[in-house]
């Protein structure tokens, strides 16, 4: 989205309210990584890059096959752009934790580093409970 774009979205939703978002389809997994790549690469100097990580939350679940990475990068997103939205007084940190994200999974270079950063943002970051016997990245 380009910046005068991204103004009249903000504009035209300052509460951060979610809007409909136009879907894609994706053919394998390697298309949805770079379609997150794209996403992740403009929110990192996005001012508000909350429209941007609703749309990382649904290309995660846009592939033809779900894995647990993509299940991963969904409850981060969901979890970071429910921050924004359900506690709006806080709205600065959730949007500085979306931009960190986004420059650590642009570090990311294979699945195993993808495994362990969703690892440590869904648990350690976001808060979700660990399942007694889960592996630990």
């Amino acid at each position: 989205m380009d910046r005068s774009a991204e103004a009249r979205s903000r504009s035209a939703n300052p509460d951060h309210s979610p809007k409909l978002v136009r879907c894609r389809s994706f053919s394998s997994v390697d298309s949805i990584w770079d379609e997150i790549d794209r996403l992740m690469l403009q929110m990192i100097d996005a001012d508000d890059p909350y429209q941007l990580g609703l749309s990382a939350m649904g290309a995660a679940m846009l592939g033809t096959s779900k894995s647990d990475l993509q299940g991963g990068v969904y409850l981060i997103w969901g979890s970071l752009t429910d921050g924004v939205e359900l506690h709006p007084e806080d709205s600065a940190k959730y949007l500085t934790l979306m931009r960190q994200a986004a420059e650590e999974w642009l570090g990311l270079k294979d699945d195993e580093a993808r495994r362990q950063w969703i690892d440590h943002w869904v648990y350690d970051v976001c808060g979700y409970a660990r399942e007694k016997n889960a592996r630990r990245g």
